[in-house]
């Protein structure tokens, strides 16, 4: 089957971003079926030039006016992308927008890109992912396009690989409605699809990120020791030894919502930093381009190895899969240290998906408060070593997690129904 996949998020800078996408499309090829489009994270969130045919005339036009001096041509470039936050956006805002907004679709008035996507392809595949929050612009798009492919070109619509928080009264009612029109919806943790449930038989699998497979612990430490291998420039990753123990430290996506306290969590992570030093190696893990502006100062001033967003995901996979002990917020980051059977100590996100994830590896502990981390580090510190004084629980981790794994294939069981899943090991 050819297949719309909406939600690229393979060019965020976000280990896990790309790493769950990465798997996603490796499982779709392994059904047989061919990704013949994809609609990038970029253009769901931010409205851009594409998004109506008079407005492509219009860039088309600037571009070639303002490029005529040949100098002011990546000026001018520059400058038409500072525009389209201004112009007037044609996402639906609320549930009665939607059918206005299909009609100038078919109209050829809206998404034309979308439209011929949807023309061509034999299933839409919504990469849902943690976007489904709040009335931001991604969330929004995401049930529009599931909306207009059903009720407008009657294609099949499988929702995969997501967490609902449907808190926001405007988003749940757009979920509410869109949700039971669906194929196939496929929660990648149990408190959305307990939320949802009153108008959704939604299925709970597991995040694709955990069909990844972790390299031997030998033979990633005999590679990772080799100077410089997590020398992702400007960082310097100094003395980190892979061969000895070492915990990661790693962000939240708390610290971005607008909804949020004001915080500076940098404090609070140097104090956490130094309690961890006096016993262990710390690695900064910056798994997302938002972490960096936390664990660079702290870098610099502990003499800490800080590893960037850019890793690959297969490279973040081993780090993590093999530390001693991972702190910090993160969901892609805890999946990839329980493939390896590493403890995670929490910290808050920014929504319950944390916490539906411990539940998932069924594991009793909760977050620890990540905007008052200064009173948390003893908290932090008391449940780390409790972790570090179990032998056995690597193994009861490792197994939970690969067992979470052979789950993840569900994500494209609406494409694979009737055909035995085949593992495929992440390049």
């Amino acid at each position: 089957m050819k297949i719309y996949l909406v939600n690229d998020t393979s060019s965020n800078v976000n280990w896990g971003s790309r790493a769950a996408i990465y798997m996603l499309r490796r499982m779709i090829e392994a059904s047989g079926s061919q990704v013949i489009a994809t609609l990038p994270l970029q253009k769901l969130a931010f409205l851009d030039w594409d998004a109506k045919p008079s407005t492509q005339k219009i860039y088309s036009t600037l571009s070639k006016t303002l490029a005529r001096p040949k100098k002011l041509g990546s000026l001018s470039q520059i400058l038409l992308r500072q525009i389209p936050p201004f112009l007037p956006d044609i996402i639906p805002k609320t549930w009665q927008d939607f059918h206005f907004c299909a009609d100038q679709v078919m109209k050829h008035n809206y998404l034309p890109d979308i439209k011929r996507a949807l023309e061509a392809c034999d299933v839409v595949m919504i990469h849902g992912e943690g976007g489904i929050f709040g009335q931001q612009r991604e969330s929004r798009m995401m049930l529009f396009i599931a909306y207009l492919a059903k009720q407008y070109f009657y294609k099949p619509v499988s929702l995969v690989n997501q967490t609902s928080d449907l808190s926001d009264p405007v988003l749940h009612e757009m979920a509410k409605q869109v949700y039971p029109m669906l194929d196939d919806v496929v929660f990648r943790e149990p408190i959305s699809a307990q939320m949802c449930k009153d108008f959704s038989e939604g299925f709970v699998a597991a995040d694709t990120g955990f069909a990844f497979e972790p390299s031997s612990q030998k033979a990633w430490a005999e590679v990772a020791s080799k100077p410089g291998y997590f020398h992702y420039y400007p960082e310097n990753t100094g003395e980190f030894n892979p061969k000895e123990p070492y915990v990661c430290v790693g962000g939240s996506s708390i610290y971005y919502r607008k909804d949020r306290p004001n915080y500076d969590p940098v404090a609070g992570f140097t104090k956490l930093c130094e309690a961890l030093l006096e016993q262990s190696q710390v690695v900064l893990t910056a798994s997302a381009q938002a972490d960096l502006p936390i664990f660079e100062p702290i870098a610099r001033k502990l003499n800490l190895p800080l590893i960037r967003p850019e890793l690959p995901p297969q490279q973040a996979v081993d780090l993590l899969a093999h530390a001693a002990a991972y702190v910090g917020g993160r969901w892609h980051s805890s999946i990839f240290a329980f493939l390896g059977g590493t403890p995670v100590v929490p910290l808050g996100a920014h929504t319950f998906k944390v916490d539906s994830l411990f539940k998932q590896m069924e594991i009793d502990v909760q977050p620890f408060e990540a905007l008052d981390l200064e009173r948390e580090c003893d908290g932090i510190m008391s449940l780390l070593n409790n972790y570090l004084a179990q032998p056995s629980l690597r193994n009861t981790l490792r197994n939970r997690a690969k067992a979470l794994g052979e789950q993840s294939w569900d994500n494209v069981r609406f494409l694979n129904k009737e055909q035995p899943k085949e593992k495929v090991k992440a390049a």
